[in-house]
């Protein structure tokens, strides 16, 4: 009876099982980061964990770190921190559930400093080169935080712009003037940099023409003289250029000599020139030059006469008078000695003796041999 009783009790045995609860994890990083600066402030925003851990996130932890350092607990997916100054900074996000923190998710952004107008151009300098006027420059030494800077050049009615730090300027007008720069970047225009004063001179012109061109010659030297042009066009550094045949030089004085010139017939040219230009040439006269003279040959022909105590010495003049025909005899004989143009002399009151005549002839090239006569 007792095993007839047994079997519906255990049929009647209700059995319940319980699930054994998951263990709970950290949330993984969470995604999509982004972070972006502003004039001082730093945002970032995320996107939830796609794995919570198994439990809900309750929070986000945001850390703020370089340039400055803060730290907040969010809800929500995103934060900011506001009042910073420049600099750089990077943020980490970091979800939090019942486990605990997950891992960190970090992302960067700089917050830029201000950008100022730049200080002023320093070291101004200016070059003047006729009616061309260049402006040079340093750069400033503050930037203003915008290296992009341009440069506004001016002086009188001039102005002009540029990258660079320097500027010219052509065909300016006389005058006196100084010049002025500036710098301009995004963030204003600096004060001005300004120069010395400088001077622009009216247009330089060529001179005048010499006047006056003379030439005097001496042997194979010739000398060229002129007065010097009376209007020197703006520019006083007048360079004469003296040219006759093949004869060529210059000065900036109102004379040149050439020597050994070579014989012929010539005018003088004289051009003066400056850094306008050069003027019409002006000539002298015609002028020439001989060849050159030198010692003429002996006296032909010497012979001498006797007439009681008188002695006549006769010659023919020398065959080459060496390109001067003004010719000076010297004569001697009977222990006397005279001079003479002509061509014979006499000499009285000759002590006895043998004797023989001498005669030489003298013009601007020296002397000749003598011409001698027989022995009387």
């Amino acid at each position: 009876m007792f095993k007839r009783s047994l079997i519906p009790f255990i049929a009647a045995t209700l059995v319940v099982v319980f699930a054994i609860p998951a263990a709970a994890a950290p949330p993984d990083a969470v995604t999509g980061l982004s972070v972006t600066a502003g004039a001082d402030s730093i945002s970032a925003s995320w996107t939830a964990p796609a794995n919570d851990g198994g439990f809900p996130v309750t929070s986000y932890t945001v850390d703020l770190s370089g340039a400055a350092v803060d730290s907040t607990s969010v809800a929500g997916t995103s934060a900011s921190f506001g009042g910073l100054a420049p600099g750089d900074y990077t943020v980490t996000v970091t979800a939090v559930n019942v486990d605990g923190p997950g891992a960190g998710a970090s992302g960067s952004a700089t917050i830029a400093a201000p950008v100022v107008a730049p200080g002023a151009p320093t070291g101004v300098t200016v070059s003047v080169v006729g009616q061309t006027v260049t402006v040079d420059w340093v750069a400033p030494a503050d930037n203003g935080g915008d290296a992009a800077i341009t440069y506004n050049v001016s002086f009188g009615a001039e102005s002009n712009s540029t990258s660079a730090t320097d500027l010219t300027f052509g065909n300016v007008a006389s005058g006196t003037y100084t010049a002025s720069v500036t710098a301009t970047n995004a963030g204003g225009t600096s004060p001005a940099g300004t120069s010395a004063s400088f001077v622009v001179a009216d247009p330089v012109t060529a001179p005048s023409p010499a006047t006056g061109v003379t030439a005097s010659v001496s042997g194979q030297t010739v000398t060229v003289s002129w007065t010097a042009s009376a209007d020197d066009g703006g520019d006083p550094d007048i360079a004469y250029v003296v040219s006759f045949g093949a004869e060529s030089n210059q000065t900036d004085g109102t004379s040149l000599v050439f020597n050994n010139v070579a014989p012929g017939t010539y005018t003088a040219g004289v051009v003066a020139s400056n850094s306008g230009g050069s003027a019409a040439s002006a000539a002298s006269g015609s002028f020439t030059v001989n060849a050159p003279v030198t010692a003429p040959s002996a006296p032909q022909s010497v012979s001498a006469s006797v007439s009681g105590q008188s002695v006549t010495v006769t010659w023919a003049a020398p065959a080459d008078n060496g390109g001067d025909a003004a010719i000076t005899y010297n004569v001697s004989a009977g222990g006397q000695s005279t001079t003479s143009t002509g061509t014979s002399v006499t000499f009285n009151n000759v002590t006895p003796g043998t004797y023989t005549a001498s005669v030489t002839a003298t013009n601007g090239g020296g002397t000749s041999a003598a011409g001698t006569s027989a022995s009387f």
